[in-house]
């Protein structure tokens, strides 16, 4: 049993594949671990990276397009990217328009006010007043 585990285009283990393509040792062995890919798809692996374009009337990229209709470009690219709205749907939905002014009074309970602590409580816990 020979120690070989590669071999591509005559050129026998990752040492000698690396010299016969110039890709780097380590970049060879990651791809075949990584991606689990062959000897032959890691060498012609080509790794496409490319930005998503988005283009809304006339706009190009989510940060101009959130500028104009006068959106929170987190909150577009959320609904965007992650939710998989398009844009007409993420920029016209009510909440970008309304904001906080359509929610109610919460009462001081839900927002962790202490509002019946007995004066003990209130010593102990090193609290002057209660409201």
């Amino acid at each position: 049993m020979s120690g070989v585990k590669y071999e591509y285009q005559g050129a026998k283990g990752l040492v000698e594949i690396s010299k016969l393509t110039g890709i780097p040792k380590p970049t060879l062995a990651a791809r075949i671990r990584k991606f689990n890919l062959t000897v032959k798809e890691a060498v012609e692996y080509t790794h496409v990276r490319g930005k998503v374009i988005h283009k809304y009337k006339g706009f190009v990229g989510l940060t101009a397009i959130a500028r104009e209709f006068g959106a929170n470009y987190h909150t577009l690219r959320h609904r965007v990217e992650k939710m998989g709205l398009p844009i007409e749907v993420a920029l016209t939905q009510e909440s970008f328009q309304e904001g906080n002014r359509g929610q109610r009074a919460k009462n001081p309970e839900e927002n962790g006010l202490l509002v019946n602590l007995s004066p003990l409580w209130a010593l102990a816990l090193g609290i002057k007043e209660c409201a």
